[in-house]
């Protein structure tokens, strides 16, 4: 009896241990950065895109004969060396960033009424070679310097706004730490991103054009950001030795129904639309991918992207007894991958 109520008893307390014991470890997916490290980054996407359909129709007959094929294939490479100059309350306040490799290629083939073509050109960068850095001044504004010894031209405003202090690999992690199997959401920071982004363009096209334009390129602006829809979340599958697996799903879509309104504001002065003319567009972009985050260092180290893209565009007119249909579809795929060891 009495063996039997110690058995019990231990069970008991044993099964309370358990049930106290976290089901799972949170993983911490900061990042860290101590003045010193160098970061070696290696780069390298490719984006495959084809035109599946571009039929024009009018009253019912084929305008284009047997169509249209056209097919390119683009790859960059990129190599650079990141050193952390200055750290503060744990963010970095300047950097230096030096280009060894920045280089790509480009192919395309293209097939139409009975005649077919091929290009292949190479894409040089005015940044191998070059070494840039950035810091935070004393009033908290980015400065971007060139410093290339013995640079063949000085890069533009333009391309020396490109550079900031945040890290690339920012808006692919968490804000806190997550449980293994957890989600996390990255979709509003990747949203705000984009916003940051158009708004960027849109200065630098204000500068660049006239009234008239930049109110366009505004217009566009705004409505392609209102149409524009991102999923994006990340799940730590596994741990092990240290390095955290991530999972990543992404999604982006850009669906715009009604490209004739957007037409007439864009271009008021070409007058009203005549009813039945319309168009729409769909952009859609499916990612899937794998990151491997080193719990030690406090860094994304290695990134692999892959998925599928495409693009609609429909559109039709019936105007005086004539009645005339478009579409076009391309589709394609794109792949990236990142490397980074550090010292």
């Amino acid at each position: 009896m009495n063996q039997t109520l110690i058995s019990s008893a231990a069970l008991l307390i044993g099964l309370g241990a358990l049930s106290n014991k976290p089901a799972v470890d949170e993983v911490d997916l900061s990042l860290r950065f101590k003045k010193g490290q160098t970061f070696a980054v290696s780069t390298n996407s490719e984006v495959d895109m084809a035109l599946d359909e571009l039929s024009v129709m009018v009253d019912g007959a084929e305008v284009l004969g047997d169509g249209i094929g056209f097919e390119f294939l683009a790859e960059i490479k990129e190599a650079r060396t990141t050193e952390i100059l200055e750290v503060k309350d744990g963010k970095v306040t300047a950097l230096r960033i030096t280009f060894d490799e920045q280089d790509g290629s480009f192919e395309a083939s293209y097939d139409a009424m009975g005649e077919s073509d091929t290009m292949s050109e190479s894409m040089d960068s005015d940044l191998t070679g070059r070494t840039i850095e950035v810091r935070l001044d004393d009033e908290g504004d980015v400065v971007v310097t060139d410093v290339t010894e013995d640079a063949d031209g000085a890069l533009s405003d333009e391309e020396l706004a490109m550079f900031d202090l945040e890290p690339m690999a920012a808006g692919l992690l968490p804000d806190s730490p997550v449980e293994i199997g957890e989600e996390f959401e990255l979709a509003s920071e990747w949203m705000e991103l984009a916003a940051e982004f158009m708004e960027e363009d849109l200065a630098d096209a204000m500068d660049d054009l006239g009234d008239e334009e930049a109110a366009a390129a505004e217009v566009v602006m705004e409505s392609f950001y209102e149409a524009l829809s991102i999923e994006a979340k990340g799940k730590v599958t596994s741990v092990e030795d240290g390095m955290a697996t991530i999972e990543y799903e992404m999604s982006a879509a850009v669906e715009m129904d009604d490209l004739m309104t957007l037409a007439a504001e864009v271009s008021p002065e070409a007058g009203e639309i005549p009813p039945g003319v319309e168009a729409s567009m769909l952009m859609g972009l499916e990612l899937t991918g794998t990151g491997m985050f080193d719990l030690e260092l406090g860094q994304l180290v290695s990134l692999e992207i892959e998925g599928d893209m495409s693009m609609e565009m429909d559109g039709a007119a019936d105007m005086q007894g004539t009645s005339a249909e478009a579409a076009a579809a391309m589709s394609g795929a794109i792949a990236l991958t990142m490397k980074v060891e550090v010292e």
